[in-house]
Formats: C-alpha cells, structure tokens, sequence
C-alpha cells in the first residue's frame, strides 16, 4: 500500500472556509490534515503510514507556486479546484481585503481599462488556473462551481466523496455558514480608518504560536474599527458603492467567455459516477 493524496487548492472565496471546518473532516475512509499543518504537509506525510490523506488550502495568486511544491511531493496527486464567477468573485475579494485594512476603491483593486490595479486581469482567468495544474500534475482536476455548492450541496458533497473514494453521513454535516458578511457601512468604516492600523504587506511570524498571537490582535483591531461604524449616522460616510454594480458588469463581460470555457471543461472532464 502507499500513501494517495488529495489536495483541494481554493480558490479562496469558493466556500473554502465552509468545507475545512463542516465537510472535509467528517470524510470517512482518509486522513483530513487540518490547514494549519499545510506548511508541514511534506514532513507530516512522511512520518505518516500508508493511506488516503486529504489536504486543504486556498490559492490564488500562489496557485502556480504552490502547485509546483505539490507536485515535487507527488505529481500523481489529485487536485480538486472551486470556481465561481468572476465578477461577484473579485467583488468578494475585494471586501475582504477591504476588511483587512485595505483603503483602495474597487476601480483601484482591479482596474478593467487600463489593468494598473492591485490585482490584474490575468489573475481572473480561470482556464489559465487549470492550465497550470494540468501542466505539473498527472490528473486532471476535478473543476467544482460555488453555485452547485450553493444550490445543490449534497450533490457537490457527493462529487467529492466518489472523487476520493470516501464517504461520510449527511447528518454529520452543518448547513451554517462559517463567516458572516460584513456591511457596506461596516466595511467603508474599515476604508476610512483602518489603514493607519495596519502595516503594508505586513510578514506573519512562521512560529505558529507568534503567527496566531499577530492574527488575535490584528483581528481584534479589524473588528474595533468595523463595529465602531454603529455609532456614526449614514452621512457621514460617502454615497459611493462599495463595489460599483458597473464595474462588476465590465468584469463579467471581459470574463464571460472564460467562464463559459470552464463549465465546458468540466462537463466534458469530470468523472460521472
């Protein structure tokens, strides 16, 4: 026997959260490693016995880096990949880097004209995504939506339990959602005042237990600022869309062909069972 691996690789902002915490560890038949071991998972599986193991993360922009790592470790991986569309994806994004302690408008996050945004347009194409694990892995993903998540979860569930071989009880699993959404009022507070709180690309210790004091007191921080807003009346701040209906409608026009080219993709390439 030997050791089989599955690696969910995001993308962040798919319902990742979700499924590390509800689904992924009630999986029977593998070992679900937790994602605060994903830093160690080469030393960790090594020492490990022979079986199926399960690991999770989310990648975006690290994808390709990170997908070189993997396959160093073994190319025979399977890759499981979460898809959404782009315009409420980067919206999403946005937010959470807004929440973070980012000051930027949505137009300077990604910029659709002249693509001169903290994020660029490249970074959006999701056929580009599995390009690259097809370049360094042996299989092909299996390519998720967060609308079937959405919709259809025990469908999705069950897409994954056949794709590992595992299988798990629908009562164990929780249907609450993990993180609640921010308001826009919430989150132009965070625009306004929080970045003087944070240091710009600020490097969390890798000693796990500084990392996690660093992230309590940057979290404790985010949520001052965010709660504060309750006591200001809606004038004072602007009457701007946190995220812009117009741009959204630019990004998913740019993308739509690409979307289109995933769901075919995964129609004519994932496993029916």
């Amino acid at each position: 026997m030997s050791k089989n691996l599955t690696f969910h690789v995001g993308l962040g902002k798919t319902g990742s959260s979700y499924l590390q915490q509800a689904f992924f560890p009630k999986l029977k038949g593998l070992t679900y490693v937790h994602t605060r071991r994903f830093n160690k998972f080469e030393e960790d599986l090594d020492s490990a016995p022979d079986g199926d193991y399960f690991l999770s993360r989310e990648f975006d922009q690290q994808l390709e880096s990170e997908s070189i790592r993997i396959s160093d470790y073994d190319k025979d991986a399977k890759i499981i990949v979460v898809f959404r569309p782009q315009a409420p994806w980067i919206g999403s994004q946005y937010k959470r880097f807004t929440k973070n302690g980012m000051h930027e408008t949505f137009d300077e996050f990604i910029d659709m004209e002249n693509d001169k945004g903290l994020w660029k347009q490249s970074e959006l194409y999701w056929m580009d995504k599995i390009a690259i694990i097809e370049k360094y892995f042996t299989h092909k993903p299996l390519v998720l939506f967060q609308e079937d998540l959405k919709d259809d979860p025990y469908k999705f569930f069950d897409d994954i339990a056949n794709y590992v071989g595992a299988t798990y009880e629908r009562a164990d699993i929780s249907m609450n959602s993990i993180h609640k959404a921010r308001t826009d009022k919430q989150l132009k507070m965070m625009r306004k005042h929080g970045t003087g709180l944070f240091k710009k690309n600020q490097v969390l210790s890798k000693n796990y237990l500084i990392n996690r004091l660093q992230s309590r007191w940057r979290q404790l921080k985010t949520y001052a600022v965010i709660y504060s807003s309750v006591f200001f009346s809606d004038s004072y701040f602007d009457d701007i869309e946190l995220v812009p209906k117009e741009s959204l409608k630019k990004v998913a026009a740019h993308y739509a062909d690409d979307f289109a080219a995933v769901k075919a993709y995964a129609l004519e390439n994932n496993p029916t069972y």
